[in-house]
């Protein structure tokens, strides 16, 4: 199983980072469309060459961005488009993503997503919330951690 380790790590890597609360996948968003993949059709294929690991699916990709555009305190708004719309190929073509003053400060690790707009979801059977101890990635010791 040669690929046993770079894929549990690719899962560990998903929890909130305890840099700024956010999993790899969402930080790898924000950083790509910091970059200049704005526009979805771009942004996707950005993705999936930066992280082949997690062989996300578009719709899976837009149900991760929506999340950080829909957010009590957004980090990305959608132009030409609305986050809060299914993936469909005309918005896949128009949405187009900016980071908003939140996000780029989580993005550079000044504030913390999950203490900006509280945390409720499930990872590989572990329940995350902010009402218990709520388990994070140090991409630093490479170890998950218990805040």
């Amino acid at each position: 199983m040669p690929f046993l380790q770079q894929a549990f790590r690719g899962h560990l890597r998903r929890f909130p980072a305890t840099r700024n609360g956010l999993g790899q996948v969402e930080n790898r968003c924000l950083e790509l469309i910091d970059s200049g993949f704005e526009k979805f059709i771009d942004l996707f294929p950005g993705f999936s060459d930066a992280e082949p690991v997690y062989g996300l699916g578009d719709a899976q990709l837009w149900l991760s961005l929506r999340m950080l555009s829909t957010a009590r305190e957004p980090l990305l708004t959608v132009a030409n488009g609305n986050a809060a719309e299914q993936l469909v190929p005309e918005v896949a073509r128009k949405a187009k993503f900016k980071l908003t003053e939140a996000g780029r400060a989580v993005l550079k690790g000044e504030a913390d997503f999950v203490a900006l707009n509280s945390i409720d979801c499930w990872l590989g059977g572990v329940h995350l919330n902010s009402k218990s101890g709520l388990w994070r990635w140090n991409e630093a010791s490479g170890r998950l951690e218990v805040n």
